[in-house]
């Protein structure tokens, strides 16, 4: 059993699979906290985006 830590690129995440039978992949702190920021930020636009067109209508 292997346990790779790492940012989660796509391409990299491939190549581990390649070299590992059943590797264990953890995300960093660091891309972990940035990928919820992002999700918290895209709903924060979404929710924004809604309300101004709500906001039209009236």
């Amino acid at each position: 059993m292997e346990i790779v830590v790492m940012d989660m690129n796509g391409s990299f995440k491939a190549a581990i699979h390649q070299a590992f039978a059943k590797p264990i992949i953890v995300a960093d702190r660091f891309h972990y906290c940035r990928y919820i920021h992002w999700a918290l930020d895209d709903v924060r636009r979404k929710v924004r985006k809604e309300m101004h067109v709500k906001l039209l209508v009236k």
